[in-house]
């Protein structure tokens, strides 16, 4: 059975924002979600199931890494779909590929974790080359002129009091193939998932398990602002009442990073989510300089992207009892609460 959005479409109370490190704007925490379109793709039983971890969205068509197949799956304009590669290391073979990107001139472009590398597929879906990346990316996101940046962990190792992993970015460029590197901050070594997102010159990179957002200027690396992230936690029993060991944390991790233009979405999933509590994803707004402008607005469904329209993209994705595969993408804008 699809699984539905409410929180996408309904009017919902914001959570009251505390006053705790991040500075809030007043004039602009009351904000709602309006839906503004939706489509709806359906894959039969004996097609892809891909996982909508972070689609790309090119001129109808929708694009997206299936790392536990090892595929890229393109869904044209007609709901069509297509897959390229499988398992390996050869020529347009992936190793956990995590995250697409579309170029200007319609190269697409897919980041292999295991293999460490970034592999360049033309516009009708061709292989041309594969270039090393020099980290093990989470993702990518495209810049501008058939460059590319990835992010990920370029090394561990040991810093009293614990040891720490440093998040990377490379910036690759997809025609000489030169890869330049630079380091962002340094996480704690269980923190092991970074996201990030382009807009313009800048890139803003968060760990999912750290609550804390650094934005950096493109091409040169250097940072231009950091600030915290909101978090959330509760203890609640798992096993009998009288065990006093019977207790289990529930926390929010960063589930989707992105920027636009004057602000920054971070959306928190929920692990272990009490059940007073909405969700299963909570979404914060910041600008750069990280004044809050909205926080917690409960949503259902996941945050995928931004158009070019600078609607947010939220997605669902379930598989009936017959096995049908259904994906569920609805575009998304915000108004103020006075608007109607």
């Amino acid at each position: 059975m699809l699984r539905s959005g409410p929180a996408l479409c309904a009017l919902v109370c914001l959570l009251a924002i505390a006053a705790c490190g991040t500075e809030t704007d007043p004039d602009a925490v009351f904000l709602r979600l309006r839906d503004v379109r939706t489509r709806v793709v359906r894959i039969p039983p004996d097609g892809p199931l891909p996982s909508f971890w972070r689609p790309e969205f090119d001129n109808g068509r929708i694009l997206v890494t299936d790392f536990r197949s090892h595929q890229l799956v393109v869904i044209d304009d007609n709901d069509d779909v297509h897959v390229v590669g499988r398992l390996g290391e050869g020529p347009g073979e992936f190793s956990l590929p995590l995250g697409v990107a579309v170029g200007d001139g319609g190269d697409i472009f897919v980041s292999d974790r295991v293999q460490q590398r970034l592999h360049v597929f033309s516009a009708d879906l061709q292989i041309d080359r594969a270039i090393p990346t020099g980290l093990t990316p989470d993702g990518i996101d495209y810049w501008r002129n058939d460059r590319v940046v990835a992010f990920g962990h370029s090394e561990c190792r040991s810093s009293l009091p614990e040891e720490v992993a440093t998040c990377a970015l490379a910036l690759i460029d997809a025609q000489s193939t030169r890869v330049e590197r630079f380091g962002v901050v340094d996480y704690p070594i269980e923190s092991f998932s970074w996201t990030a997102s382009v807009f313009g010159d800048l890139v803003a990179v968060a760990n999912t398990e750290f609550p804390q957002v650094d934005i950096c200027e493109l091409p040169s690396g250097n940072r231009t602002a950091t600030f915290a992230t909101r978090s959330q936690s509760f203890t609640r029993w798992i096993r009998e009442p009288d065990d006093p060991l019977g207790r289990d944390a529930s926390y929010t991790t960063v589930a989707a990073l992105f920027m636009d233009r004057d602000r920054v979405f971070v959306q928190r999933r929920w692990r272990n989510r009490p059940p007073v509590e909405p969700g299963p994803y909570l979404l914060d707004v910041y600008s750069h300089s990280g004044i809050l402008l909205m926080e917690a607005y409960p949503t259902e469904d996941h945050l995928v992207g931004i158009d070019e329209a600078g609607l947010l993209i939220f997605a669902s994705d379930s598989v009936d009892d017959s096995g049908v595969f259904t994906f569920v993408h609805r575009a998304v804008g915000l108004r103020g609460a006075a608007e109607p």
